[in-house]
């Protein structure tokens, strides 16, 4: 019982331990030792921390210092520094830091200072304090400027990030005229002179004068400077420049339908309000951020007091429901001011805002169904394609849910969708009944009329049929009408019929003749292995830059791009390119660019050739190859016919830049696997 008891007595010490490091302070200090919270980036800093230990012990004291930039990068740190782990007040100092060598941007910067003894760490309270940029740059007016119109003028500057600027005007360049330079505080980056100054400050025509800006920490030091001063003069003549916004409106807004998207009208009304004669100034109007089409307006001159107004019509972006129009004009004139105005307007609800939210059980399982939605959000907005009734849908890959029809119709009406045809409408064999029209809103949806009653049994009516189909589609059998249908077994259903049409339009079928032709006729081209062709380029498999490539159904006549940045616009653009699953991209990290030759592009393969960036957002540089090796089997008709064509997809880096696509036109490359002779043909430049 006794030896329990010591026991028990030997571990309550540990149980009752407790944190020996206690924080004190940390502190950025100036070289004079003074401790200061604003800095230029010529300084040099001195960093320091505190610490109190309750319980001395053999471990020793270290410290760690780490100062991260605006961004919240780490762009110092400094570790080793340590002490005797004794009882009372220790601290660690780091002299001599020249800003200059971790100076990442004027803002407000972060010391984090910790302390660590044995297995105990201490993270001390952080420390903010601010670096400004020591050059300030002059702007405006230019140095040596003779004969400024304005009067008084505007002083312009880049900001260093000071608290304050102090700029002075004087006739001397050394600023020590006897009578005394001009001297003004401001918090900005621009200045416009007094127009009533002191008498022995009043500027006069003629007069060179010297200007320059100093920038000010919050206790009013300077931080900043520029060097050397700029000079200008005053014109004798006086010129006021007073172009004015006056007013902006809504005169109508359009609710959308019927194949438009939702828009509203605004009148701008401009009035020149100096002295002179204005012209060639823009007008730019955005609504919702997004510029209104035909902006920015190059207006013509505008005489002294005369008024002009102008009418724009921007469509509503459509995740807007209330957006600020704002007009501006592109000028520095006398009053900067009155050169914008902005109002607010709201968005008209769309229907299906009004009807409530869409049934999320409702789903279309048949191809039919889909392709009846579609044809009536066409038919009640406008049919922008032309001739829909024609044409059937072919397959669906899998079922689709009522919103995402209605989404699409929606995005149809607004415009945001476009349609495309390949190819004459397909034959109709037999007529159907009309279908009744099919609403995404309901929860169930009647299939389409069976089309099982209609049957083919005539070997003639089916060689009548493809015949018609090889003339609207264009013969890839050579020539075919003295040859007769001898024989058919059994029966075809007219949508099998259809479906050996569809093949045969989209080059999935071929035909060949088992006999000689009659007399007179040649016979029919030889046929050509696709797969003797070269393969494709290989696909990389790196995160950094994944690529596809391959041959597909082409999306229309001519090249197509693309520039997706959602998972769900790569899945529908990978279902039509190919078969295989859809691989897994990062879309917050990637994007992925993607170039699709149309059937119009007789090419072999596509080459990313660059992407660079520039003040317009991101540009990628493609071309199109092609190769006399697929040209000459198949014959440059037969190449230009074929129903597939080359695509490319290329992971890159996200950005919220806007990505350009520039097509570079090259001669034909005389084989594969060498080195292309290129000769660049011109260019031409697509935006997505």
């Amino acid at each position: 019982m006794r030896i329990l008891m010591g026991l028990l007595l030997l571990a309550l010490p540990g149980a009752c331990a407790h944190a020996a490091l206690t924080a004190s302070g940390v502190a950025v200090l100036d070289t004079m030792g003074q401790q200061r919270n604003s800095f230029s980036d010529n300084e040099r800093i001195v960093i320091q921390q505190k610490v109190h230990n309750a319980t001395a012990g053999p471990s020793r004291i270290s410290f760690r210092f780490v100062i991260l930039s605006p961004q919240s990068a780490k762009v110092f740190e400094h570790a080793g520094n340590s002490v005797p782990g004794n009882a009372g007040y220790a601290a660690s100092t780091v002299s001599g830091i020249l800003i200059k060598n971790f100076f990442a941007g004027s803002g407000t910067y972060t010391l984090q200072a910790s302390a660590s003894m044995g297995a105990e760490t201490l993270q001390q309270a952080p420390l903010t304090f601010a670096i400004s940029s020591s050059f300030i740059i002059l702007t405006y007016p230019p140095n040596g400027s003779r004969d400024l119109p304005e009067n008084p003028p505007t002083f312009q500057w880049a900001s260093s990030g000071a608290a304050r600027y102090r700029i002075s005007v004087s006739r001397d360049p050394s600023f020590a005229d006897s009578s005394s330079p001009f001297t003004d505080t401001v918090a900005g980056a621009s200045y416009t002179y007094p127009q009533n100054p002191p008498d022995l400050q009043k500027l006069t025509a003629g007069t060179i004068y010297y200007w320059k800006v100093e920038g000010l920490d919050a206790a009013g030091n300077v931080a900043a400077k520029s060097d050397p001063p700029y000079n200008f003069t005053l014109s004798a003549s006086l010129q006021v420049r007073d172009l004015a916004v006056t007013s902006l409106e809504a005169l109508s807004v359009d609710a959308g339908g019927a194949g438009r998207a939702q828009s509203v009208l605004f009148k701008i009304t401009i009035l020149n309000q100096g002295n002179t004669s204005e012209g060639n100034v823009p007008l730019r109007f955005s609504l919702g951020g997004l510029p209104a089409p035909g902006t920015p307006i190059p207006m013509a001159a505008l005489a002294v007091k005369e008024e002009r107004s102008y009418e724009v019509s921007a469509p509503f972006p459509s995740d807007q429901k209330n957006s600020l129009a704002i007009a501006c004009l592109e000028i520095f004139d006398n009053n900067i001011p009155n050169n914008c105005k902005t109002a607010a307007v709201s968005r008209p609800p769309v229907p299906e805002e009004i009807g409530g939210a869409i049934d999320p059980n409702c789903r279309m399982t048949t191809c039919d169904q889909v392709w009846n939605a579609v044809k009536d959000a066409l038919r009640a907005y406008g049919d922008q394609c032309g001739g829909l009734e024609g044409y059937q849908c072919i397959s669906l890959e899998e079922p689709v849910s009522c919103q995402e029809v209605a989404s699409l119709a929606e995005s149809l009406r607004r415009g945001d969708a476009n349609c495309s045809l390949s190819g004459p409408p397909p034959i109709v064999v037999q007529p159907t009944q009309p279908q009744a029209p099919v609403l995404a809103e309901q929860p169930s949806i009647p299939a389409a009329p069976s089309q099982q009653e209609c049957k083919v049994t005539g070997c003639g009516q089916i060689w009548d049929a493809i015949k018609d189909a090889l003339r609207a589609y264009g013969s890839k059998c050579g020539d075919y009408e003295e040859y007769v249908c001898t024989g058919f077994e059994g029966e075809l259903t007219c949508d099998d019929l259809s479906d050996l049409v569809a093949e045969i339009r989209n080059g999935r079928a071929d035909c060949t003749y088992s006999g000689p032709p009659p007399s007179g006729l040649p016979p029919p081209p030889p046929h050509v292995d696709v797969s003797e062709l070269p393969p494709p380029p290989p696909v990389l498999t790196t995160e950094a830059e994944r690529e596809w490539s391959g041959l597909a159904l082409p999306l229309g006549d001519a090249t197509a791009t693309r520039a997706v940045s959602d998972e769900a616009g790569f899945k529908r653009l990978w279902k039509w390119l190919r078969e295989e699953d859809v691989p897994e991209v990062d879309f917050e990290k990637w994007m992925v660019v993607a170039v699709m030759a149309g059937k119009d592009d007789r090419a072999d393969r596509i080459e990313i050739e660059g992407i660079s960036s520039d003040l317009g957002g991101l540009l990628v540089r493609y071309r199109l190859v092609v190769h006399e090796r697929l040209v000459a089997p198949l014959g440059a008709e037969r190449a230009a016919a074929r129903s597939r064509t080359p695509y490319f997809l290329k992971c890159i880096p996200k950005s919220g830049m806007k990505v350009r696509f520039e097509a570079v036109e090259e001669e034909q490359a005389e084989e594969r696997g060498k080195p292309d002779k290129k000769e660049k043909k011109g260019k031409k430049e697509k935006t997505d």
